[in-house]
């Protein structure tokens, strides 16, 4: 069995890092971007698209976004399986348009049908074939639909994004571990961002849901923060190697990220010199830090009790 033996450096560290752009908010920005187009009240040129700052260049970000610039017939989404279930999701609501879903052999072994029978249940019209899934878009009605994580937090993800496109929105109740909270924030954040009503409760059972309403641009162009998972592993080498020293680039304080978390579990070992940290929690509203709905939170999120 092949080994890999991992040694500290000799020399003390003092690195300048270039992060790379969060792939999770890219995806999911450039999905509600695709959906907005047609709705927003933003009064743009035809050839002058909605910008996305900043978008990453990494093949899944790459394949997705090239995908609905294109809106091929067949969408082949190589080993993303972000890129091919955001996907799935978007071509079930895209009204007259017939999509195949496919990708690398090992991609389509991964384990996606929870979330079509969600969409089915919605009123999707899904067949699987040998290459993949056929998607006939139609309008759906929406409605409820009952979803356990542990699979995957993108089926939810997926499902809260077409709801503003539905008729009657959509209800996640959502069963499961917690651990995926922070992204489906991340996705009630980013709908925010584009003008779309989404909210959170916990009692008396935990959901999610997202109102009819469609999507409208924001007034500036969006843009893609740096990955805060990228700098975490930044953060702990530093806590690890006393005297090391390391330069973040373009890392921003109150994102959409969970991961920025590592700031907090590591304030006692990493001390940052351009920012103030008083060790307070972050200033993004979650469900379990905030009272109220803040600018950069979510419309209507409940804190838990």
């Amino acid at each position: 069995m092949p080994s890999i033996t991992v040694r500290k450096p000799a020399d003390r560290i003092n690195m300048l890092v270039a992060l790379p752009r969060s792939k999770s908010v890219a995806a999911r920005a450039a999905i509600i971007a695709s959906m907005a187009v047609p709705l927003g009240p933003r009064k743009m040129d035809e050839d002058e698209p909605f910008e996305l700052k900043d978008f990453p260049t990494g093949d899944d970000s790459a394949t997705l976004k090239r995908l609905l610039d294109e809106r091929p017939h067949v969408m082949h989404c190589g080993m993303g399986g972000t890129t091919f279930r955001f996907l799935l999701a978007w071509a079930a609501i895209r009204d007259g348009e017939e999509h195949i879903l496919t990708g690398d052999a090992r991609l389509l072994e991964r384990p996606h049908q929870a979330l079509v029978d969600a969409l089915r249940q919605l009123g999707a019209d899904i067949e699987q074939v040998p290459e993949g899934y056929r998607v006939r878009g139609r309008k759906l009605a929406g409605g409820e639909v009952t979803m356990d994580t542990p699979a995957s937090s993108q089926f939810i993800s997926a499902l809260m994004m077409i709801g503003p496109m539905m008729e009657n929105g959509i209800l996640i109740h959502w069963h499961g571990p917690r651990l995926s909270e922070p992204y489906i924030m991340m996705t009630m954040i980013i709908m925010k961002q584009f003008n779309a009503d989404s909210s959170m409760g916990f009692q008396p059972h935990r959901h999610v849901a997202a109102e009819n309403g469609g999507y409208s641009f924001p007034e500036e162009p969006f843009s893609i923060p740096t990955d805060w998972s990228a700098a975490s592993f930044i953060y702990q080498i530093i806590a690890t190697a006393p005297g090391a020293r390391a330069t973040l680039n373009h890392l921003d304080q109150d994102s959409f990220q969970g991961d920025e978390a590592i700031r907090y579990l590591l304030k006692d070992e990493v001390e940052t010199a351009d920012w103030v940290d008083d060790g307070s929690v972050p200033t993004r509203c979650t469900p379990r830090s905030c009272t109220a709905p803040c600018a950069r939170c979510a419309k209507g999120s409940t804190p838990s009790t």
